[in-house]
């Protein structure tokens, strides 16, 4: 059976003024850095952490499977569509690439940059597939077809969940203080042009 397995855990650096360089860390690719005293907690968290993965690459598939199906029936008009060329291209881009961030993410795990890999896969498979939808919303706004557009929007809803439980995926975990770095600024400084 295809599953994410994530198993870098970094082990401690020995006698370090640092608190965080004396313990077991774990780095996913969401930014969280977590560390732990003992290295049976650090297992135990990367176990939880393999299981959440998991389950939100079984709620990606099934999302997958749902825009796929309303691919093929939306399939017959997009020509209808002025854009309709780069329309198909699009769509057709974006779901080779998802099956090849799925394979990754599912055989690339253990790689000792795994924990990072397996996120960016991840996320590259979510963005793919936001913009699929977005395009199928396209032809269906040119259509008039409402409830579809309302459809594919629920599916963007439940893609855009998944894409911030992901990012949030470990935050908060581990038993000694880390010194982390948000990947993304809260409040970023504008800058004059």
């Amino acid at each position: 059976m295809r599953k994410i397995t994530l198993t870098h855990v970094e082990g401690p650096e020995g006698n370090s003024f640092y608190k965080e360089r004396n313990c077991f860390r774990i780095t996913l690719g969401n930014g969280v850095v977590a560390g732990w005293s003992h290295e049976q907690l650090a297992t135990k968290f990367m176990s939880k952490i393999n299981q959440e993965l998991n389950y939100k690459l079984v709620t990606l598939n099934q999302i997958l499977i749902e825009v796929l199906i309303h691919h093929r029936k939306v399939w017959f008009y997009i020509t209808n569509h002025p854009n309709h060329v780069a329309i198909e291209r699009d769509i057709k881009v974006a779901f080779a690439g998802i099956d090849h961030s799925l394979e990754f993410a599912t055989t690339r795990g253990h790689y000792e940059n795994g924990n990072h890999m397996v996120f960016r896969q991840l996320f590259g498979a979510i963005e793919n597939l936001d913009d699929i939808m977005i395009n199928l919303q396209k032809v269906e706004r040119h259509l008039k077809h409402g409830v579809e557009i309302r459809m594919l929007q629920v599916f963007r809803d439940r893609v855009e969940y998944l894409r911030k439980d992901l990012a949030e995926l470990g935050n908060g975990e581990g038993n000694v203080e880390m010194k982390t770095t948000p990947l993304i600024e809260k409040n970023p400084v504008k800058r004059k042009k």
